[in-house]
């Protein structure tokens, strides 16, 4: 998982999942480890804003468990969050921010 990193700040009844990076295969088995072990009835927002190279093959990794569990997705370029529409996560439902790309 070279050059991936993953940090947790809780605020309030709000889980901020940041994630900086290269988001491939290994980075999502990571976020979706970290997913599942949450503890939280509160918001997740998962923050993809400083990720810097993102391989849509993650998406099959994770997708499964970010569909179960209401969470939104931030400083996703509009190709990602098309992806993530791909594997069943309703952008629009999911309150994801889309930039450029």
């Amino acid at each position: 998982m070279a050059g991936f990193e993953l940090s947790r700040e809780d605020v309030g009844d709000t889980t901020f999942l940041r994630l900086s990076g290269t988001f491939d295969v290994d980075a999502a088995k990571a976020l979706e480890s970290t997913l599942g072990n949450l503890a939280t009835t509160g918001e997740v927002v998962v923050d993809f804003s400083k990720v810097r190279d993102f391989f849509d093959l993650s998406l099959s990794v994770v997708a499964p468990t970010l569909a179960q569990r209401a969470v939104q997705l931030r400083g996703l370029r509009g190709h990602q969050a098309r992806m993530f529409e791909y594997f069943g996560i309703p952008s629009a439902a999911k309150s994801v921010e889309t930039g450029p790309g």
